[in-house]
């Protein structure tokens, strides 16, 4: 998304000086004051903080733009590999996205580009996996190839996924929504479901979360009668 990312490199340049405007935009890193951000002022910093997740909530009205993201609470799935379960619903989101937005006859294709990382060995092979013979759910048959893994420095729309997810680590860990309450509106959304925002928990019913709260009162509505 282009219109994304040249407004990313506008809200950079609104809050830094021109010869930092190309810092990469790091949320924890931007919290915390590290490595290059620990010389910035805390205003700049509180500005950013600030800006860039209400400008990726206000991007939830362009069509095929939307937010996704999975939390996982301990313990929740005992009997799984963490981080495969966790990138597993992920990609099944993304893809329901794909089908749903795919107009009849059409065939939405979309591409999963992540930051390099050292699961990037055990994810390409299991997604490859999954596009042929299935996760446990169904088959991932919109994806056009497997992850690619790329330096984060190099574009502002991995840099926007990381606020993302810093966002919902923060607010799932630490309880702090700061970051995340301006996104919310741009997580895809179906029927009142928070279908982006996925919380594995043991008992979702009984956890406040937005994305908890929405799957619960779907099925709630769905048991009452008409």
């Amino acid at each position: 998304m282009r219109a994304l990312n040249r407004t990313l490199d506008s809200v950079a340049a609104r809050h830094l000086s021109p010869h930092l405007s190309q810092l990469e935009l790091h949320a924890q890193w931007i919290r915390a004051g590290k490595g290059p951000w620990g010389r910035i002022p805390r205003h700049v910093k509180d500005g950013l903080l600030n800006d860039v997740p209400r400008l990726l909530g206000r991007f939830g009205g362009h069509h095929g733009y939307a937010l996704f993201a999975v939390a996982r609470a301990p313990e929740a799935v005992p009997a799984a590999d963490p981080l495969e379960r966790t990138f597993e619903e992920l990609l099944l989101r993304f893809t329901q996205m794909l089908i749903r937005l795919g107009r009849e006859g059409d065939e939405n294709l979309g591409l999963v580009i992540a930051d390099e990382a050292k699961y990037e060995g055990v994810l390409q092979p299991l997604v490859q996996q999954w596009r042929t013979s299935g996760t446990r759910f169904a088959r991932l048959t919109r994806l056009a190839e497997v992850p690619l893994f790329i330096d984060s420095r190099a574009t502002r729309l991995t840099q926007a996924a990381d606020f993302v997810a810093h966002a919902v680590y923060r607010h799932y860990a630490a309880g702090d929504s700061r970051l995340i309450t301006p996104m919310l509106t741009a997580f895809d959304t179906q029927g009142g479901v928070l279908h982006g925002l996925v919380h594995l928990i043991r008992d979702y019913r009984r956890c406040p979360c937005p994305a908890c709260v929405s799957r619960a009162t779907a099925a709630r509505i769905s048991r009452e009668p008409t």
